[in-house]
């Protein structure tokens, strides 16, 4: 039986975007009577994903629900005695992560356990891998801090890995038995704090936006909000905006030029910059060359993109099509396609046949435009951000070739 993921964060429930996941706990009611127990099958994959012992977390279910749990050493099961429902277990794990896994910093599960004993019976600290806080956890039972220190004992391995009570931990401790006492108390005094491996688990945002844009097709305003999102959590340059939604739209679309009409409003969205920045061009020369140079970055960026798209899953010679439709649909200007070609560095990569084959399919739009290229090693944003009456003139007679089209 496969469990669904759920967010290891109990406040995060609802967040698509939370990146940290664990499967949900499953539950089997086995036997009758005064024999009745409660099987957590999947105990292993939980603890695994939150980075605790099986061990410490039964011993808190059977702190929690007064009832006693137990491990059979056959079949590696773990169970809790009485008739226990999914969402009681649930709701325990829950308070579990709460007191042992979530910095109470930032409250991210990143987390590491170490136990320090002393004469009054030790004490319990978190050290977070995310905001590299260090606390003590004062307010749990010294049933828990002699259950951390019993497992990190018979563990060794475990007390200085990066996530303590990992599975992967558990299965190493045949190699950690052969490391003598002095060296692992040295390497425990020495320990970095490390990032937990669930950092890397997280689901490319291209995809996650393209599964959005197919479940909630004609939201502008919240596939807008979606990808800003997206920019935020996964720490996105502003210049990654425009490859974040054309890589989407390719994922999302089996047309991809179908979808980049369909979705145009939102490239032009995140390859142009805000209003806010436009009104700055009235400022001083300096920061007018620096909102150039964004701009023009933001375009270049979307261009190349384009061309990275046309010749992985379309033909070379589509990137035509591609430039006349982002000219169609406003999200760039024949100036900065001017700019962009000029750049000697634009098709450096590319092999010299898929170049040629693209500049030739490309004269007769650079013609139409009345663009002039001129190659130079290192094209800069000089023209105006805007050519109002050119580009609407140009967009008209665009309008007027596709309707003559649809004539004939």
């Amino acid at each position: 039986m496969t469990s669904s993921m759920i967010s290891i964060d109990p406040d995060k429930r609802d967040d698509i975007y939370y990146r940290y996941k664990m499967p949900s706990v499953q539950v089997k009611v086995e036997s009758s009577g005064n024999g009745i127990k409660t099987v957590v099958p999947n105990i292993h994959d939980v603890c695994t994903a939150i980075n605790r012992p099986e061990e410490v977390l039964m011993k808190f279910f059977q702190a929690e629900v007064g009832a006693q749990s137990t491990k059979m050493e056959k079949s590696d099961k773990f169970f809790i005695m009485g008739n226990h429902t999914q969402e009681r277990i649930q709701d325990k794990i829950y308070d579990f992560i709460r007191m042992f896994v979530l910095c109470r910093g930032c409250g991210n599960p990143e987390t590491h356990i170490s136990v320090k004993r002393e004469k009054n019976g030790g004490s319990l600290s978190m050290s977070c891998g995310a905001c590299g806080e260090v606390r003590k956890i004062n307010d749990c039972s010294t049933r828990y801090i002699t259950a951390f220190a019993t497992y990190f004992k018979n563990h060794p391995q475990a007390a200085h890995s990066s996530g303590a009570g990992t599975a992967e931990a558990r299965e190493n401790v045949g190699h950690a038995a052969r490391v003598p006492g002095q060296q692992n108390n040295k390497l425990v005094g020495k320990r970095v704090v490390q990032k937990s491996d669930m950092a890397e688990t997280r689901e490319p945002p291209h995809n996650v936006l393209a599964r959005y844009m197919k479940e909630h097709e004609g939201n502008k305003e919240g596939i807008i909000c979606c990808c800003m999102e997206l920019i935020s959590s996964y720490n996105l340059k502003e210049r990654l905006g425009p490859q974040l939604v054309l890589n989407a739209i390719a994922a999302a679309e089996d047309k991809f030029i179908t979808g980049l009409r369909r979705y145009a409003y939102l490239l032009k969205r995140f390859c142009h910059l805000p209003e806010s920045a436009l009104r700055d061009l009235e400022a001083d020369e300096l920061a007018k060359t620096e909102i150039l140079q964004r701009h023009a970055q933001l375009h270049n960026v979307t261009l190349d993109e384009c061309t990275r798209i046309c010749i992985k899953h379309l033909k070379p010679e589509r990137l035509v099509v591609v430039l006349f439709v982002l000219f169609l649909e406003g999200v760039v200007k024949s100036d900065m396609i001017g700019i962009w070609l000029s750049n000697e560095k634009t098709f450096a990569k590319l092999e010299p046949d898929v170049r040629a084959e693209i500049e030739k399919a490309l004269k007769p739009l650079l013609n139409w435009l009345n663009v002039e290229v001129v190659k130079r090693e290192d094209a800069k944003a000089t023209a105006p951000i805007a050519d109002e009456e050119k580009g609407g003139a140009r967009k008209d007679a665009g309008e007027d070739m596709k309707k003559g089209k649809g004539k004939k």
